[in-house]
Parts: C-alpha cells; structure tokens; sequence
C-alpha cells in the first residue's frame, strides 16, 4: 500500500492475477474438468464464508470478478460495492448492487433488507453458468420466477413490499427439468442456492457441506490444475469486437456488390418491333429501286435530292429522324433510347445480357 506524500491518493498494489473465471472459461478449447470446477467453487465459498462470518457482503459476485493465478488458486475481487451488514437486518441497505444477471429476486423486486442469501443466490449464478457455458438469467424477473418458482404469500409479507411485481400465474421449480442434463448433486445445489426465498439458500458453510462437495470426484488441489494461456473479460470483449468488426466489413462488401441488370421483357418485345418494322422499309424499298430502270427521287425530311446530284448511296429517314445507309447494314442501337441501348436483341430472342451472364 503506498500513500502518496501530501495527497489523499490511496495506491494499493496485489499480486499479478493471470486469468478470472469468465475469461479462463471463455478460452477455446477449454473445457472443465468436474474435480477443477469443484475447486474453484470451494474456494469462492470459503472466501465467502471469511467475508459473511466478518459481517461483510461482497454484493457483486459474478464470474469476471474471481481472479484466477497460474497456481490455480482463486481469489474474490472488486470489493468496490461490498458493505458491513447487520445480522439482524436492522439497517436499510441500497438495492442498487449486484451486476444485473447475478441479482436476485429481492433485489429486483426493491427489498431493501437482505443478507448473505445474495451472495449465494450470485454463488448460485456462477455455478449454473460453468456447467451451462452461458449466464443461466439473463431475462431477470419472469426468467427467475419461470425457472425458480413464484414465491409464496409469506415471502411477500415477509419483504414488506408497498406494490409488489407479483407474476400473473404461479409456477413451480423448473431447476431439475431446465439443467436435466447436469449431474444430480449440481442440480440439488442449484435448487438451494436459488430458492426465491433468501433464508433457504442457507450460508457458504452449509454450501460446503453439501452433497455436491462430498461425492465422487472430489474437488482437486489447485497446485494439480493445467496452465492456461492468460485471459481476462476484456480480452474476451476485444475478441467479441474484433470478430464484430469483421463481420461488419463483409456485410458492407457485399452490399456494395453491383447486382446484375436485370432485364425488362417490355423493352425486349418494343425492340424486337421496330427491327422488324425497319427491316421490312428496308427490303421494300430495295426491291423496288432494283425494278424501276429510271433513277427515283427520295424525299427527305430536309430537302430532295437524286442518285445524279450527289453521286453518293442512297439512303432515307429512319422513324427516330436519322439518316440510314442502305448500302450496309441496319444498326438499331444508334436509334435506341439510352435505356435500352446496351440490350441487343438476337434470333433467338435473347438478349446480349442473357449471352454475357
């Protein structure tokens, strides 16, 4: 502890913790052992266990905050919103504490008395949340009055409540059906621990003593436990945001992808009408110049000239008011309008796009 000369500035210096639970069990790859969270978990409580026998509550206990070192041994952190309490319940305590998916009934319903019980309802949080490898309350109230039960007419007398948040329909525990897929003792733990009512869910030492603790396989020594490559939840949050990034880039590259042009059936048919009807000018007129032996004059939309006064090829106002040359051939994308102009209409009915694609 260092205090700096003429300053209220308190410096307190702990030990290099490497991992804490979230990140540790956040790892890939890493999967828990039954005998490994066992350990972890009996020295949650039996620190817990110091901290309520002093009459203090931690009032935040949640995976991120149990600090984890290369030996295996765990401490509790974040002591930043933990209180003396009073046993008998005498003095009003804030119910703005605990981190939301680890706040129990009461807390959210606004009980201003309460005890040990929200340490271990949290207790209770974290061990469902290693065996289920996510927060098992996320949805808080209707979630934890869906999962746990709906509490009983004593409870709301009990917590003396002016307007009480009571579920429209009552319900049973449904702990034992949820996590069916738990081992027996975890589920019997779990229903202590998050009983609705706090004075069931009994104390870090009766927690201990259960059966969870005292069945095969035993929890193992922390000193026997593997080392892990160091992480904490925030090198959980970069990796979530660095994958969130990632996958904001590929959405935004494909939603500047040029989608094909699509084409339009009606200019199609206009197209193919007006090759056909220029077509038709075309091998009229033609035929009738080949058969008349004495030069014709052909009117155009500006003047009229013969085969004689220009000496050039004979050629005529298109329908769009351009002039053809009928010596070649016939080029209808000069006499398109712009919307259709990239589209050339073949024998086959198909399109220059169709042959492109």
């Amino acid at each position: 502890m260092l205090v700096e000369h003429d300053s209220s500035i308190l410096y307190m210096i702990f030990e290099y913790m490497e991992h804490d639970l979230l990140g540790l069990s956040s790892l890939l790859g890493v999967e828990f052992s039954e005998p490994q969270v066992k350990c972890y978990m009996t020295q949650l409580l039996r620190g817990l266990d110091h901290c309520h026998t002093n009459h203090v509550l931690h009032r935040d206990i949640k995976s991120s905050n149990l600090l984890i070192n290369q030996h295996g041994v765990l401490k509790i952190a974040d002591f930043g919103l933990s209180t003396f309490f009073d046993p008998h319940n005498s003095v009003p305590l804030t119910t703005n504490v605990v981190t939301l998916w680890y706040r129990p009934p009461e807390l959210l319903l606004g009980a201003s008395r309460y005890s040990v019980g929200i340490d271990m309802w949290s207790t209770g949080c974290v061990i469902g949340e290693i065996y289920a490898g996510k927060p098992i309350l996320p949805d808080q109230l209707q979630k934890i009055f869906e999962l746990c039960g709906s509490p009983s007419e004593d409870y709301w007398t009990k917590i003396k409540l002016s307007a009480p948040l009571r579920p429209m329909f009552p319900y049973g525990s449904n702990i034992a059906e949820t996590f069916k897929e738990f081992p027996v003792p975890v589920i019997s733990l779990l229903e202590t621990l998050l009983s609705i009512d706090p004075d069931r869910r009994g104390t870090a030492a009766t927690a201990l003593n259960s059966e969870y603790f005292n069945t095969e396989p035993l929890a193992c020594d922390p000193s026997s436990l593997p080392k892990y490559t160091p992480s904490k939840e925030m090198d959980i949050k970069k990796r979530d945001e660095t994958r969130k990034q990632a996958s904001e880039i590929r959405r935004t590259n494909e939603s500047q992808a040029v989608e094909p042009i699509q084409e339009d059936s009606s200019l199609t048919q206009q197209l193919q009408r007006t090759c056909s009807e220029s077509t038709s000018r075309e091998t009229s007129y033609t035929k009738s110049y080949e058969e008349d032996e004495t030069p014709r004059q052909m009117q155009t939309a500006t003047d009229t000239t013969t085969d004689d006064e220009t000496g050039a090829e004979d050629s005529y106002t298109s329908p769009y008011g351009h002039s053809q040359n009928l010596a070649g051939s016939v080029n209808m994308e000069d006499d398109i309008p712009w919307p259709m102009s990239p589209s050339r209409v073949y024998e086959n009915g198909t399109s220059s796009l169709d042959r492109r694609e």
